[in-house]
């Protein structure tokens, strides 16, 4: 990167020292630790990146990028599976399929509801709600189905991907149930992907799950470059959008 505010970011993001109102207060340069924006009790790295209401839309801008990202490099390298993104009922249903496939396959989908592809989960709000998988990958021919999630978590410690990761796992565990009982001649998985909010990630499991997918070798280094650059952008692009929102609101104020 180049020298700038952004390299800044990253390398405080990096050290755990970003200049957040909770740590300006613990070095005495700040009256409060609390959040400007939410009037939250502490305004930590994570807060800023994960958590704090103002900056949702931002955050939720972050999450679909890197996935858009993360799916379309897949779908780009594998020749094994077709890669859907957040579909419902109607739009698996919808796929091109092959004829031997076709009875199968609608009979399965034939017994699903949208809200049984649903999880539910709760917002920085505290608000409970319905999600579907990121991203479906079906492979015909070795009848597997892969139901994929990707999430942007704070690395704040070495087992919180991990953590994240079984969290995923475990929602969706009963969804995969259900559609292994409903197509029981395939395989049906499920593949979490965590990348930190500094670019961490857990190379064994990645690769593992990139290998799955087709992807090996020097396409899965060159995805993962990419996706870790990515998160870096976004990294910076949330501190952007929280230094914007405190200046409206101090023009606001006056």
């Amino acid at each position: 990167m180049k020298i700038g505010s952004a390299k800044k970011q990253v390398l405080q993001s990096i050290a755990g020292a970003f200049p957040c109102n909770a740590l300006l207060h613990k070095w005495g340069m700040v009256s409060s630790a609390a959040c400007a924006l939410c009037g939250a009790q502490a305004e930590t790295q994570s807060h800023i990146q994960c958590l704090c209401p103002a900056l949702k839309d931002a955050r939720i801008r972050a999450h679909h990028n890197l996935a858009h990202r993360l799916w379309k490099g897949i779908s780009d390298a594998s020749k094994k599976f077709h890669i859907c993104v957040e579909q419902t009922v109607d739009g698996l249903r919808g796929l091109p399929q092959p004829e031997d496939q076709i009875k199968e396959w609608q009979q399965a989908l034939d017994e699903l509801t949208d809200v049984q592809l649903e999880v539910q989960e709760e917002d920085t709000e505290g608000i409970i709600q319905r999600k579907r998988p990121d991203a479906w990958a079906v492979s015909w021919g070795g009848r597997c189905l892969l139901i994929m999630e990707f999430t942007r978590p704070n690395d704040r410690g070495e087992l919180s991907l991990h953590e994240t990761d079984a969290l995923k796992t475990a929602r969706y565990t009963p969804l995969r149930d259900l559609l292994a009982s409903l197509l029981p001649k395939w395989e049906v998985s499920i593949l979490t992907f965590s990348l930190g909010i500094r670019g961490s990630y857990t190379p064994d499991r990645w690769t593992a799950q990139l290998n799955r997918l087709g992807l090996a070798g020097a396409r899965v280094e060159k995805l993962m470059e990419g996706m870790v650059s990515q998160a870096l952008t976004e990294l910076t692009a949330i501190y952007s959008t929280r230094y914007a929102a405190i200046q409206h609101k101090k023009a606001q104020d006056e």
